[in-house]
């Protein structure tokens, strides 16, 4: 084969930055390096050829036979390069021995390359891993999420909205002047040691840490509608008490006279990248963020319990507590309590929408059947305008008894069907 290549040697001398060929060019020829190294591109560097090293033999088998492949990408010399051009006609004299062996030389050389791409491929696959592994730990989801969107898109910046949110911000009281001349790495310990509660907190509660700002945290949780404006609320005043518990545990275990202070706030922001220059910043700006941090300066927990109260507190609508039926009905609780036992009215247990405490209620339902089967003598006054003892003498007159008896839920209820007969 050395022999079949030696009829017609051709060496071409590349300066640094020369093209070798472009990604269009039919591939009329292959070159083998003898000096130098070569890039081969694609908009970067996507591999390097050395001495020894092959370029262009892949072009040899895209299309079909007989067809005018060309080049699949650039090659540019990276330093001052030599290397032997063997012309395609060349190839196509060979005899059928030699002609084979040199295709078996191609085949190990394209293994050898098809080998270094597959390891390529996983170096930048465990790359691109680490990088969105490090890009989730220094933006919160929906920086990464719109993020993520422009660059799919081609656009060239988030456009910023207005969205309802509820914002936090919180505070390590005491602990700069704790970690004044200690160790810097045992200073970096505590805080994670005290921060960690708080951001575990945050995503346990679907809300989503905006930045760490020393000893400071910020989070916000987005609201686009009213149930989960009301999730959220919720949600937030849980973590911030379950995270100020534990923050102060865990202050408690590390010897550490430190405190927490974290602020809450509901209101209208923008959200979007609010970056200078070349640098992405996805955050959430607005008065309402503002407010939230001055809250947090007070040392104490707050909210605004006007705005809130209605979010926190779920809906009883369908259910009846006792105190609401011995309202309706101008009775006694113990009278209520007693038509529940006896199963005149039907109760249930059901969680409190408003404490989350078990509460004893009836379905509306079921007390507008009551309501309509049964009434007492005062009920029925009130409705005719007859006064009660009338009421009861004509009753003893026709003979009619009351359905159930005062002795029984302490007051005296009659069926309407025989109110209705007098």
């Amino acid at each position: 084969m050395e022999a079949a290549f030696q009829r017609e040697l051709r060496v071409q001398t590349l300066h640094e930055g020369q093209a070798l060929c472009s990604g269009s060019d039919e591939a009329d020829c292959l070159w083998i390096v003898d000096e130098g190294l070569l890039q081969v591109m694609a908009g970067s560097t996507i591999a390097r050829r050395g001495p020894g090293e092959i370029i262009g033999e892949m072009a040899f088998l895209r299309g079909a036979p007989g067809s005018s492949p060309v080049r699949g990408n650039d090659v540019v010399a990276a330093s001052r390069s030599k290397v032997w051009r063997i012309d395609r006609s060349t190839i196509d004299g060979l005899a059928g021995e030699t002609r084979a062996l040199w295709y078996e030389t191609v085949a190990r050389a394209l293994v050898a390359k098809l080998d270094e791409a597959s390891l390529q491929r996983a170096n930048q696959a465990r790359d691109l891993h680490r990088g969105d592994r490090a890009i989730a730990r220094l933006v919160c989801p929906e920086g990464v999420q719109a993020t993520s969107a422009i660059l799919l898109n081609g656009a060239e910046a988030i456009p910023p909205v207005r969205r309802m949110a509820v914002i936090w911000f919180s505070d390590l009281s005491g602990f700069s002047a704790h970690s004044e001349g200690r160790d810097a790495v045992e200073v970096g310990a505590t805080l994670r040691r005290l921060t960690d509660p708080q951001v575990e907190e945050i995503q346990r509660s679907n809300g989503q840490v905006d930045k760490h700002m020393g000893d400071a945290v910020m989070a916000f949780w987005l609201c686009p509608d009213a149930p989960r404006l009301s999730k959220a609320v919720a949600g937030a005043t849980r973590a911030a008490l379950e995270a100020a518990r534990r923050v102060q545990a865990a202050a408690a275990e590390a010897s550490a006279p430190v405190g927490i202070r974290i602020g809450l706030h509901l209101g209208e922001v923008s959200v979007g990248d609010f970056g200078g220059g070349d640098r992405i910043a996805f955050t959430i700006v607005g008065q309402p963020v503002n407010e939230a941090a001055r809250y947090e300066q007070f040392a104490a927990l707050l909210v605004r319990v006007s705005e809130i109260r209605s979010l926190m507190r779920g809906s009883m609508e369908g259910w009846l507590t006792a105190r609401t039926i011995v309202r309706t009905m101008r009775t006694t609780t113990k009278v209520v309590r007693n038509l529940m036992e006896c199963r005149y009215l039907k109760a249930e247990v059901i969680v409190s929408p408003l404490n989350r405490c078990p509460v004893t209620v009836v379905s509306q339902t079921s007390f507008d059947e009551f309501r309509s089967e049964y009434a007492t003598l005062f009920e029925e006054m009130e409705t005719t305008g007859i006064h009660f003892r009338e009421i009861k003498r004509r009753l003893m007159a026709l003979g009619l008894e009351p359905s159930i008896e005062r002795e029984v839920v302490g007051a005296a209820f009659y069926r309407r069907s025989d109110l209705r007969r007098i």
